[in-house]
């Protein structure tokens, strides 16, 4: 019977709160453009919580250069774009249950 009860309170539980953590997400949109301003499809855009560590999301901008995170956890990313010769990195706070627009210019990579 204890048993009986712990299932359902815990099935309780896990209906009830993956709304309220589900609405908590934010939302990340935008536009990657090349350095003179010309758009920029194909583009990876990676999520990171440090520069240079994995990807945690990724997003490929489409013909018109826009991508899409939709359900992005509340908390500091680190944003990045990578190409053969372009380069971008950005810290971005995301807010529970927000909508942010960030829109990229791609820059050269330094000469090594």
């Amino acid at each position: 019977m204890r048993n009986a009860a712990t299932l359902l309170l815990v099935a309780f539980l896990t209906f009830t709160a993956a709304p309220a953590l589900a609405a908590a997400r934010g939302e990340l949109a935008g536009t990657v453009t090349s350095q003179n301003g010309s758009l920029a499809p194909g583009r990876t855009v990676c999520l990171q919580k440090q520069p240079g560590g994995d990807c945690e999301a990724k997003a490929v901008t489409d013909a018109a250069g826009t991508f899409l995170f939709a359900a992005v956890a509340p908390g500091w990313e680190f944003v990045s774009v990578t190409g053969d010769d372009h380069l971008y990195g950005q810290w971005l706070w995301v807010a529970p249950d927000s909508s942010l627009r960030l829109n990229i210019r791609l820059q050269p990579k330094l000469a090594k």
